[in-house]
């Protein structure tokens, strides 16, 4: 499934910019409109993902310095296509590459708030992990 197809069928189209939005939006309809986008995702894609993969892959992008300094999150990128690549299942793949993409965009972002909206989307599928899988 390519991005766009992905951002489609769990989040009606929207942008990965949107989506931090959303995270970031005072609207509870927005944000419960992303975290059931996020529970659908998680449920149908994240069944081949474990938990400490997961948790690795957070490792990789979860540090409140890339929020200062957003070169280094992009630096980080890399090391999620690595990790992306490795995966022998698709679906994990399209997790690990929303991801990537989703941190792509924070890392270009000019809105100050999307690195801490970035951050409560990557909790959201750590929760909808536990829960689903």
């Amino acid at each position: 499934m390519d991005t766009h197809e992905y951002l489609k069928s769990f989040f009606g189209g929207k942008s990965f910019d949107d989506l931090l939005g959303m995270a970031a939006s005072s609207d509870p309809n927005e944000v419960l409109l992303l975290s059931s986008g996020i529970s659908k995702m998680v449920k149908d894609q994240g069944k081949e993902l474990t938990s400490t993969q997961l948790r690795q892959l957070l490792n990789e992008v979860k540090n409140d310095d890339f929020a200062a300094n957003r070169a280094d999150l992009a630096r980080a990128l890399p090391k999620l296509v690595y990790m992306e690549a490795r995966q022998d299942k698709r679906n994990a793949q399209n997790v690990i590459s929303f991801i990537r993409h989703l941190a792509g965009s924070t890392a270009i972002s000019t809105n100050e708030n999307s690195y801490t909206a970035f951050k409560d989307i990557l909790n959201s599928v750590v929760a909808y992990h536990k829960l689903h899988h």
